[in-house]
């Protein structure tokens, strides 16, 4: 026996949480001359091929342990990815890893790497851009049984992973894109299906303010600036249309007939199942998919009830089993049109990709800085186009400040990490041909002071931000 394991990170490891990702070891060599521990370190492709990210040493505590955390090591090989133009599921192969560690003894005079020994992870540990969480997910007090599990679509106790998100709904309108991020292996952890549950007005009603709640309620006011929360269900029995098929989208339950919704209000149910779903690597852990209101109707989830949607649910299902433990559900929350909308996507802590719209006012700001040099001018041959100080250089900062309108809590949380994300892109649109293509533009946070607004403060909470673009303005020079 040489080196001995005391403790590893818990599997599904987070490779920007500097605190969790430690490893312990100990050795009976450590007496022996010029002892150190010598560590090998891979980072898996989805391929199976691996990057080997160098060797380190480091020399034992006092008894022959060591402390090792690779997190600042691996981070480097981790960046999760959006591209703004996808139309269906994709693999994040960048976002989520398998890492491997080799540990072995280094001694002797001249020291060498002792083989004899050795310890290695016989099964490379998952990995994924996660950030440290003020309490960690593999706190067994809080977490057990599942800790780092519970954020995994593993389905092993039935529907337990969460998306890479801290919230559970959004509220967007027909012109919002949104997309969705998730764990999962390949063994049971990744859907072959996802279903939409959409809720919408079996027909268009005509206003009456005074009536009771969801009679003769209008969707406008259904949803409106502050319905973020579960809306009623208070109708007479309506029935869920069944057995029509969009391409890829097939409406209702497979080898069910239509059901029976028990609600009240002229609101009806309707469940569609995207099947348009593959995947490219075995070893690939991550993966994420377009659900905004945009995308759904363009892909033709919600395409027949463009202006009848209420709010749409969203599952993940392998074969029958639910693999993420609640649905995401999004709100229809229509903009307001007196200020153009500014959507904007960024990094969260879990490892996916948030999104709000900025629909208030916002100023666009233009800092402007002159480096000038002085020049004699020529008496002789002096005209009014000659210049005594010119302009050396001109640097320009736009400064863009972004205001929300009333908000909820969840996304008072989403808007917080947004002020402390380093990755940030706005969402810019072109058409051609008749096509409008997305992409992103990044930009930078420049607000150095965020104040989180809490609903208990006040009755009313908004947020505001400032960012900059974070490719500079070229301007010409003389």
């Amino acid at each position: 026996m040489s080196i001995t394991k005391i403790s590893t990170p818990s599997d599904w490891a987070r490779v920007n949480d500097t605190n969790r990702m430690t490893y312990y070891f100990s050795s009976n060599k450590w007496n022996e001359p010029n002892f150190q521990f010598y560590f090998n370190l891979r980072v898996y492709n989805v391929d199976g091929t691996y990057t080997d990210c160098g060797n380190y040493k480091l020399f034992p505590d006092s008894g022959g342990t060591v402390e090792f955390n690779p997190s600042e090591i691996y981070r480097n090989f981790f960046n999760t990815q959006i591209n703004l133009s996808r139309t269906a599921l994709d693999e994040e192969t960048t976002g989520a890893r398998k890492t491997q560690l080799f540990v072995y003894d280094y001694y002797g005079s001249p020291p060498e790497k002792k083989t004899a020994g050795s310890w290695s992870e016989t099964t490379p540990l998952n990995c994924y851009d996660g950030c440290q969480q003020s309490i960690p997910y593999d706190y067994a007090a809080l977490n057990a049984p599942l800790q780092n599990l519970q954020w995994v679509m593993s389905g092993v106790t039935g529907g337990q992973g969460k998306f890479l998100t801290d919230t559970n709904n959004y509220r967007m309108d027909n012109t919002d894109y949104g997309f969705l991020y998730a764990l999962g292996p390949k063994d049971g952890g990744r859907p072959d299906r996802i279903k939409y549950t959409i809720y919408y007005w079996s027909v268009l009603q005509n206003p009456c303010p005074d009536g009771p709640l969801g009679i003769g309620l209008t969707q406008d006011y259904m949803s409106g600036e502050n319905q973020s929360q579960s809306l009623p269900m208070q109708s007479d029995e309506v029935y869920m249309d069944t057995g029509v098929t969009l391409g890829n989208y097939s409406d209702g339950e497979p080898g069910g007939g239509g059901q029976p919704v028990p609600s009240k209000s002229g609101i009806t149910q309707s469940i569609l199942y995207d099947t348009s779903i593959s995947f490219h690597y075995d070893n690939s852990l991550k993966y994420y998919f377009p659900m905004g209101p945009y995308q759904c109707i363009n892909n033709g989830i919600l395409s027949g009830y463009t202006n009848r949607w209420v709010y749409y649910d969203i599952d993940l299902y392998n074969g029958t089993k639910l693999l993420n433990k609640v649905p995401f559900r999004v709100y229809k929350q229509d903009k307001c049109l007196k200020y153009d909308p500014w959507q904007l996507f960024w990094l969260n802590p879990h490892g996916g990709y948030d999104t709000f719209t900025f629909t208030a006012k916002k100023d666009i700001v233009h800092k402007i800085s002159r480096e000038t040099y002085k020049q004699k001018l020529d008496k002789y041959s002096y005209n009014t186009y000659a210049a005594g100080e010119k302009v050396f250089n001109t640097s320009v900062v736009e400064e863009i400040t972004l205001r929300t309108h009333s908000i909820t809590q969840q996304e008072a949380q989403l808007l917080m990490q947004l002020a402390e994300c380093p990755v940030v892109y706005v969402l810019r649109t072109y058409k051609y041909g008749g096509t409008v293509y997305p992409y992103g533009v990044p930009y930078i946070p420049i607000t150095d002071t965020a104040t989180y607004p809490i609903k208990k403060n006040d009755k009313e909470i908004y947020f505001e931000i400032k960012i900059r673009p974070s490719n500079q303005k070229i301007i010409q020079k003389q």
